[in-house]
């Protein structure tokens, strides 16, 4: 590595050096070697493997997007497993093509990543006539500590930031040009929504593109236009959902196996006082695998002592079902009790819950980003809620029982700190001075991208910090192009 820290420091001190082949063998070697570290040294599945490897196998077996059990004879019909069908069909062509290794799917998933952001690193020499700027932002995302450790899953989020980074790509060429590229948004779009449904969010920051390129009228005939062959790749997946028969064509909140209904009522419970990210694994996630014993509910959520008997009852009947599809009286008396909890405090579920959840969001600074520095199992849910609500020295004492660990979430967080402080008084400085560079645009699709994020995810209840990870790589964009800028004014006038 050390001879690729020459090579930079040598762009940066020469102009002439700012040559785009240099700049994108640079990023290419930065972001390839810093991600196969990951991938060589500490592989793992992920949470969601089961799941996506099941529709994966079922596509390769011929018996279609289904979750049932493999080669067992059973073909039901699926959505798509926990997200689009979009991940289980790229597994499924990473096993045909290197015979059912995982290790193809984890290096065509990097090497799907590093395109793209060769793309993004021309696509901003491009918007921003300078190839500093394009090497700087390159070497900034392929080294950030956010982003290197994804690859080493067998999970969405490696493909979802490709994703991102490709239709935020095409936004800053439609900017430079002035004209919207309706058919490789789009393409980006779909593809990236058939990987993770959330990714939908994008339409925010796409809606915003056109509002900044076009006058009104024709404002609503793009994104109309757009609408439209948005709604076709998706329109016959749903067209297929109806065809085979399904009773839901739309996907359910929760996938399960053996094609099992969500528990509704338990979720809606769920959702009346989840408002941390380490309050659901102990909740929730037994659900997905009908693993009722294994439930941990937070001591601290109830609002009454009767509230609190009826639940215990109910998870200790639950248990019983290990193994089996939440049973439906148990999800019903859940519904009851979340119903009665809502109406008797409108305003905590539909505001201030919401709220406390966006901010968690965004504040967590616990998470591991994907690094192999998770806490080990022997530490309960609840102990892991009560490490992140304790006090300074119960923090610093855990630290010194688990010092890799640590050591390993401070570097990660500590850069999140860093760039959310920049982030801010970057926002401070634009808004104060009116910046009227190409600064201005980008920074206004970033903050709706942000908004979008930040409201679903506080009324869908999905608080873990991993939702972030898709907005994260576009602020450490921003903020690099504004420190370039006040530093060697690099960007002009609109």
């Amino acid at each position: 590595m050390h001879w690729l820290s020459m090579e930079i420091s040598a762009l940066v001190m020469n102009d002439k050096y700012y040559n785009m082949t240099y700049v994108y063998l640079l990023v290419l070697l930065s972001a390839l070697i810093s991600r196969l570290v990951f991938i060589l040294y500490s592989p793992t599945g992920g949470g969601d493997w089961i799941i996506y490897s099941t529709v994966a196998e079922n596509i390769l077996s011929g018996c279609g997007v289904s979750l049932s059990t493999p080669n067992s004879g059973d073909c039901v019909p699926h959505f798509g497993g926990n997200q689009g069908p979009g991940y289980p069909v790229f597994i499924s062509l990473s096993w045909l093509v290197g015979g059912h290794e995982n290790i193809y799917v984890r290096l065509f998933q990097l090497s799907f990543y590093i395109i793209i952001l060769l793309y993004l690193v021309r696509a901003i020499k491009i918007y921003t006539s300078s190839p500093k700027v394009a090497l700087w932002i390159g070497i900034v995302l392929a080294l950030s500590p956010l982003g290197i450790a994804w690859p080493r899953y067998l999970q969405t989020e490696t493909l979802a930031l490709a994703g991102t980074l490709w239709v935020f790509s095409e936004l800053l060429l439609s900017l430079h040009q002035s004209k919207i590229r309706t058919i490789p948004i789009v393409v980006a779009l779909v593809f990236t929504t058939f990987i993770r449904l959330d990714a939908v969010l994008l339409i925010a920051p796409i809606v915003t593109t056109l509002f900044i390129i076009y006058k009104p009228s024709d404002f609503f005939k793009k994104g109309l236009l757009m609408a439209m062959i948005f709604s076709l790749p998706w329109g016959m997946w749903l067209v297929r959902n109806y065809a085979v028969g399904m009773d839901n064509i739309l996907p359910s909140q929760m996938a399960l196996p053996q094609n099992a209904k969500a528990p509704d009522g338990y979720l809606k419970w769920c959702k009346t006082w989840t408002t941390l990210e380490y309050q659901r694994p102990g909740s929730q996630w037994p659900i997905t695998r009908f693993a009722y014993n294994n439930i941990s509910i937070d001591r601290g959520v109830y609002t009454t002592k009767g509230e609190k008997i009826k639940v215990e009852k109910l998870i200790k009947d639950l248990k019983k079902y290990t193994g089996k599809p939440f049973p439906k009286h148990i999800d019903d008396e859940f519904l009851i009790i979340a119903n009665e909890r809502i109406n008797n405090n409108l305003v905590d579920y539909y505001l201030i819950k919401p709220m406390h959840r966006m901010w968690s969001l965004w504040t967590n600074i616990y998470s591991s980003y994907g690094w192999p520095t998770e806490l080990p199992k022997s530490v309960s849910y609840q102990e892991r809620l009560e490490i992140s609500r304790g006090s300074v020295l119960n923090k610093i004492s855990f630290a010194l029982e688990h010092p890799v660990i640590a050591s390993g979430k401070i570097i990660v967080n500590l850069w999140k700190i860093v760039l959310y402080l920049l982030f801010v008084i970057m926002v401070f400085k634009i808004l104060i001075s009116r910046d009227k560079t190409i600064l201005y645009p980008f920074f206004m699709l970033l903050i709706s991208f942000i908004l979008a994020r930040s409201l679903f995810s506080g009324y869908a209840n999905f608080v873990e910090t991993r939702y972030t990870v898709s907005v994260i790589p576009i602020m450490e964009i921003l903020v690099t192009m504004f420190y370039l800028k006040a530093k060697y004014s690099v960007l002009g006038k609109q």
